[in-house]
This record gives C-alpha cells, sequence and structure tokens, in this order.
C-alpha cells in the first residue's frame, strides 16, 4: 500500500487527506503551462511516475490520442490480466498493480466504440479491482470503452491535470479527492452531475448516504459519485488488551461508554514498556488535518468554520478544547506512538482501507466505534468519486462509468478486497457485502459509522488553510504552546484565504 507521512505518523492513501491538497495558486499553471507538450503524460513524466510509486503510471493522453474516435484497446488489455487479478483481488495481493497491463492503452481501432479517457489512483493491492471493474464494465455496455491511465497520487498529481486542461486535452473522467475538488469546481474545470444523473433511472441519489455524497457538494451541486467511503471507526489489538487485563474499546461501546476520556484512561494502561524495541503505546494517533480533527471537533460541540465559510472558528471554546485535549495525548500523556500493524500501537483511528494492512499481523483484531464527545458520535470521511471534466469529449459516457461504478455489479467485485464501506445504503444492507466482512469485523458498527459520517465540503482555498493550521498546531503536538494560542496566531491568516474563497 502506497505510504504518505502525515505529521507524526505514517498513513495509507486513504488517510493522505491533506499531503496532496493543491494550493490555491496552483491553478497559475494554467496560463503557466498552456501548449500541446504539457498536456501528455508521457516520457519522462511516466518514467518518474515508475520509480516514485509501487504504481506505474500510463497511458497516452496527447492531443492525438483525444482526436482519434474509435477505442483504444484499453479494456481488450485489462480483460487480459482479468484471470490474473481475480485470483490477486481475493487474496489481497498486488501482482497486477506493476503488470504492463496496467500501464498502457494502444491505439487499435474499435470502430462504433466510445472511448472514455479515465485518469486514476490506487494503492497497489486495489489496481486490480480498477482493472476488473474496466473489465466488466465493457461487458455490460460494449459500445463504451474506459482506456484508464494510472497515475501515483503525489504532489503532482493535479498539476498533470491541470496541465492536461491547459493544454486542451482533458480527461473524460478522473479521480478528485474531496479536499481538492472545491478547487477544481471552482475553477469550473469539472462539471456538476446532477443533469445526468436526473435522467438516469440507475442512479437514485436518495440510495447514497448524503452525508458521504455530500463531500463531493459544491455550490449546491454534486459533482461526484462516491465508489468509496471509509467512515471512521476503532481498530484495536485485542491481544495487548488481554495481555494487560484491560477492557476493550467494544466492551465500553457496549455500555454506552466509549468516549475520548474513555481511550485516555485506556491508553494509559496499555502504553507500557521503557526500552524503544519493545514498548507499546496505547493510540497510534489521527495525524495532523483538519480533514481528521474535524470529527472530534464536532463531537466536542465545535466547528471549524461558520455556516457560510466566511470565518473560521477554531479558536472557540469547543473547538480549543477538542484540539488540546488530542495534543496533550502525545505532549502530556505520552500515550501516542508506535504503529499498529507491528503491535507497538494498541488502537487506531482507522478506516477499512486499511484493513488489508491487517492481513498478516500477529495479533487478534477487534474493531469498536469512533469514540464519543458530548454531543455524541460524529464520523468523518474520505470518500472516492471520478469526476467529469467541463471540457471532455465524452461526458455521457463517462458519467455511465462513473455511476455505473456505485452499483451492486462493481462494488461486488470489490468485497473480495475487503477496502471500502459501501456507499450505497441498499448496498450496505446486502448480504454480499457483510459475507465479504472478516470474522472479526462489525457490521453494525461499520453501518453505525455510516450513518453518523458528518460532510465535510470544504472551500477552494482549503489547502492554504490546512497547511497554516498544520503548521501552527504542529508546536502543539509537541507541548510547546497552547491550542488557543496557536489558532489566535494563525486565525488571520486563515481568514484572509477564506476571503479568497471563489463560490459556486
Amino acid at each position: 500500500m502506497v505510504v504518505r507521512t502525515e505529521g507524526h505518523r505514517s498513513i495509507s492513501r486513504r488517510q493522505a487527506l491533506a499531503a496532496i491538497i493543491l494550493p490555491s495558486g496552483a491553478l497559475a499553471l494554467l496560463s503557466a503551462c498552456g501548449g500541446s507538450t504539457v498536456a501528455t503524460l508521457t516520457g519522462s513524466t511516466a518514467a518518474s511516475s515508475t520509480t516514485s510509486s509501487a504504481v506505474a503510471s500510463t497511458a497516452t493522453l496527447s492531443a492525438s490520442a483525444k482526436q482519434s474516435t474509435p477505442a483504444s484497446s484499453a479494456v481488450a488489455a485489462s480483460t487480459s490480466a482479468a484471470p490474473s487479478t481475480a485470483s490477486s483481488a481475493a487474496t489481497g495481493t498486488s501482482s497486477a498493480a506493476t503488470s504492463p497491463v496496467a500501464a498502457a492503452t494502444s491505439a487499435v481501432a474499435a470502430p462504433g466504440v466510445t472511448t472514455v479517457e479515465l485518469i486514476y489512483v490506487s494503492d497497489a493491492g486495489e489496481q486490480p479491482e480498477h482493472l476488473a471493474w474496466m473489465k466488466a464494465f465493457h461487458e455490460t455496455q460494449p459500445a463504451i470503452a474506459i482506456a484508464g491511465s494510472l497515475q501515483p497520487e503525489d504532489d503532482a498529481y493535479y498539476s498533470k491535470l491541470i496541465a492536461m486542461v491547459a493544454g486542451g486535452t482533458p480527461p473524460d473522467l478522473a479521480y478528485i479527492h474531496p479536499n481538492s475538488l472545491a478547487e477544481f469546481a471552482a475553477k469550473k474545470l469539472i462539471t456538476p452531475v446532477d443533469p445526468f444523473a436526473a435522467q438516469d433511472k440507475t442512479v437514485d441519489i436518495a440510495d447514497f448516504y448524503q452525508t458521504t455524497l455530500s463531500y463531493f457538494d459544491f455550490g449546491g451541486k454534486h459533482y461526484g459519485l462516491p465508489y468509496y467511503s471509509g467512515p471512521t471507526v476503532t481498530y484495536f489489538n485485542k491481544s495487548l488488551f488481554q495481555k494487560y487485563g484491560v477492557k476493550t474499546p467494544d466492551q465500553y461501546a457496549q455500555e454506552g461508554n466509549w468516549t475520548w476520556q474513555t481511550l485516555l484512561d485506556v491508553a494509559q494502561k496499555l502504553t507500557q514498556g521503557t526500552d524503544p524495541a519493545t514498548k507499546t503505546y496505547g493510540y497510534q494517533g489521527i495525524g495532523l488535518s483538519l480533514g481528521t480533527y474535524n470529527a472530534p471537533i464536532w463531537e466536542n460541540g465545535g466547528e471549524v468554520w461558520d455556516d457560510g465559510m466566511t470565518k473560521m472558528l477554531l479558536d472557540q471554546p469547543q473547538a480549543v478544547d477538542a484540539l488540546q485535549f488530542q495534543a496533550d495525548l502525545s505532549a502530556k500523556y505520552n500515550v501516542v506512538g508506535g504503529s499498529f500493524v507491528p503491535g507497538t500501537a494498541a488502537m487506531n483511528y482507522g478506516i477499512r482501507g486499511q484493513v488489508p494492512d491487517f492481513k498478516n499481523v500477529h495479533f487478534d483484531l477487534g474493531m469498536a466505534p469512533l469514540p464519543s464527545g458530548v454531543k455524541g458520535l460524529v464520523c468523518r470521511n474520505g470518500p472516492n468519486a471520478f469526476c467529469l471534466f467541463q471540457e471532455a469529449k465524452q461526458q455521457q459516457a463517462a458519467f455511465t462509468y462513473a455511476n455505473w461504478v456505485t452499483q451492486l455489479e462493481a462494488q461486488t467485485i470489490g468485497f473480495a478486497l475487503k477496502r471500502s464501506v459501501p456507499t450505497r445504503q441498499s448496498i450496505a444492507k446486502s448480504g454480499a457485502y457483510e459475507q465479504s466482512l472478516y470474522p472479526w469485523e462489525s457490521v453494525a458498527v461499520y453501518q453505525q459509522a455510516s450513518e453518523k459520517v458528518r460532510g465535510f465540503p470544504v472551500p477552494s482555498t482549503f489547502g492554504d488553510i490546512n497547511t497554516l493550521f498544520v503548521n501552527a498546531y504542529k508546536p502543539v503536538v509537541k507541548g510547546q504552546m497552547t491550542a488557543l494560542d496557536a489558532m489566535k496566531g494563525v486565525l488571520p491568516a486563515m481568514n484572509a484565504d477564506l476571503a479568497k474563497k471563489i463560490s459556486g
């Protein structure tokens, strides 16, 4: 799995909510990077992607390719890969991730077939799902082929997309994280899906968990249909709890007493040892991002900004208290550290996208809800969706695929990978989903987490605001200043960035 460092711990792509946020100034590339030479993701780009990611980067999306109406053989390529990817999906291995199949589309003509050019990212173990989706979709919709280009989700990812738009060769469809959605929507680089959804009876907008769907809202419109959901839950090392005779989080949850204070009490009992090689910590922590701290802030009755996104509220008592408590877990109580998978951290602020990493752990696993605050349980999410580009040549066909990957047929393909919680209520209640869970996983906990998700639409300047937050909060986590002083000091700059936002 691609791992990125955020703050003081390593996290997977699914949790790297701020690591690749597009700064608002980056859109200056639209004027600086014009011309056809910047619109082709080939050559040195592909080479560097191969070395910088566990998953190879790929398909030529040049102007000449975009002008070709016959389909490429991308789906044929994924079809040939299907036998190997099926077994990979079942075992959770990632052999297909580095397969040449994932790395190219060719110019072989397929008369009468519309080609949708898709740019997507993928953790290594997730790649079989995407390849299988492309294959199965083409079998379902023979008139549409998906030319998939796999790109590393690095700092350059969104700049590449912008360069393609600048060069007049935007993709039809691309992965865009919710934290970058407002930037693209505000600049009208992507288009709302509402008109397409209104004409397609298979969409059924009401079937989505509405707060999860709202992560792709901007200006009162939907810009994506989420195919992946990862509401926050607590994963824990059951063996470590048993070793030290500590009551487990799920037991506290059943009693109605699984709170942040309880987590601290438990974490103190599980932080054991002085030898760095063998020491265990009670909690792995939640990193550094407003996209993860929003949940404890909400649970404590605080807000990140006001309803109109005109003023930051991180200096208000409820928000400050939540931020101070989270920092104190590290700075005051010293219960944050270690790493969950090796067994040196007892509890993990988790999402289901991490579960494949747990496959070979040497301890018994358990799960429970996120700890509750004074306002009860409120969960954050980091859903994924494919967004339609404003200047795309094949918008209708692209939307057909973007909708299809959210449906039961496509989601069933992904069940074997054990990475996602369904974005649709009907699928969450399907027997196929429940049967895909590991024995230690709880469908009830995932269901509750999905229902308790709160949407987090962000302003178009969120990247800059989040960077200010992270830099200001780091000294708090180290115990060098209080959360109140840190937030008061940085809020003027945050509010200035908030004022620069572009409204939908």
